[in-house]
C-alpha cells in the first residue's frame, strides 16, 4: 500500500477543508488529502520504480508507514467496489506493464482530520459528499482502529467473488405484449421503450436469426444476457439516442421542419447560424 500526499495545499484541499467545516459545523482543526493505491504483484518491485509511477517528487510526499498519521482523531476512505471499472489503476497497471511488470492495482482516496465530530455526523457527510454508494465504499470511523492502523501489511484488493453456478433465464419473445413487456422492463431496469422492443423482437424471429442460432446451437429464445447486452447498447448512455433527434423549429414565420439532426449541429455549429438565415431571410 502507498500513500501519496500533495505537500503543497491545493485549491482542492482549500476546498475539501471549506466542505468539512460547513457541513459539520466546527472546526477541522488538521486535514489531510491523501490518494492510496493498493498494489498486487507476484514479485517485488523496487520502491524508485513505485515511486517513479506513483508520485511527483516535486509536489508530492510518498507514505508508506504510520508515522505521517499523528495529530489525527479521525479517517474518511473511499474506494472502488469490487467491477467497477478503475480507470487510475488501469493506467498505473499500464505504466508497470511498459517496463516489464505484470500487476493488479486499486487506488481511492484518504482523508486524515482532526476535528471534533461523531464518526456519524463524518459518515453522513463522506456518503453525500465524497463518494456514491453505489459504485464506491465509504469506510470512516477513528484513526486508532486495528484495522486502519494495520492497513499497510493487511492488504486486501477489492475482487469479484462469485458463489454456486450461473443460471440463464430464456424468454420467447412471442409471448410479450406491451403489458408484459413493462413489467420486465422495470424489474430488471433495461430502460427500453416499446417500440425498441419491438424491433428487437421483429429482427429476432426472422427466419435467418433463427437459422442462424440455430446452427450455433441456440435456440429461438432470447437469454436474459442478450437482452442485457442489447439494451444496455442502445441506452442513453451508450447510443445517445438523443443526438439522432430530428430538430423542428416552430417559433418561426414559416414552420416547416428541418432535416438537420442534433448531432450534425454538433459538429457543424454554423449550420445553426444558415438555418436562422434560412428561415428568416
Amino acid at each position: 500500500r502507498i500513500e501519496v500526499e500533495g505537500i503543497h495545499n491545493s485549491p482542492l484541499f482549500i476546498k475539501k477543508k471549506a466542505l468539512f467545516e460547513s457541513v459539520l459545523h466546527t472546526v477541522v482543526e488538521s486535514l489531510v488529502v491523501r490518494k492510496y493505491f493498493l498494489v498486487s504483484c507476484e514479485n517485488s518491485i523496487a520502491e524508485e520504480t513505485l515511486k517513479e509511477v506513483f508520485c511527483d517528487p516535486v509536489q508530492d510526499k510518498y507514505i508508506t508507514e504510520l508515522k505521517e498519521d499523528i495529530g489525527y482523531s479521525h479517517y474518511v476512505q473511499v474506494g472502488f467496489r469490487p467491477g467497477v471499472t478503475d480507470n487510475t489503476a488501469h493506467s498505473a497497471e499500464e505504466a508497470f506493464r511498459l517496463q516489464g511488470i505484470d500487476c493488479h492495482i486499486s487506488t481511492g482516496d484518504l482523508y486524515l482530520l482532526k476535528c471534533k465530530s461523531s464518526v456519524e455526523s463524518l459518515e453522513k457527510l463522506a456518503v453525500e459528499y465524497l463518494g456514491n454508494n453505489l459504485i464506491q465504499t465509504v469506510d470512516v470511523n477513528s484513526i486508532d482502529t486495528k484495522s486502519f492502523s494495520h492497513r499497510f501489511t493487511d492488504i486486501k484488493l477489492p475482487s469479484v467473488e462469485m458463489h454456486g453456478a450461473g443460471k440463464v433465464e430464456s424468454f420467447n419473445l412471442d409471448d410479450f405484449d406491451q403489458e408484459s413487456f413493462e413489467k420486465m422492463n422495470k424489474e430488471r431496469c433495461l430502460a427500453m421503450t416499446w417500440d425498441e422492443f419491438k424491433h428487437l423482437k421483429e429482427n429476432f424471429l426472422t427466419s435467418k436469426t433463427v437459422q442462424d442460432r440455430a446452427r450455433l446451437g441456440l435456440t429461438s429464445e432470447i437469454t436474459d444476457v442478450e437482452l442485457e447486452v442489447i439494451a444496455q447498447s442502445w441506452s442513453e448512455h451508450c447510443k445517445h439516442k438523443i443526438f439522432s433527434a430530428d430538430i423542428r423549429l416552430t417559433k418561426m414565420e414559416r414552420k416547416e421542419k428541418s432535416n438537420l439532426s442534433i448531432k450534425l449541429l454538433l459538429k457543424v455549429p454554423r449550420l445553426v447560424l444558415r438555418m436562422k438565415e434560412r428561415f428568416h431571410g
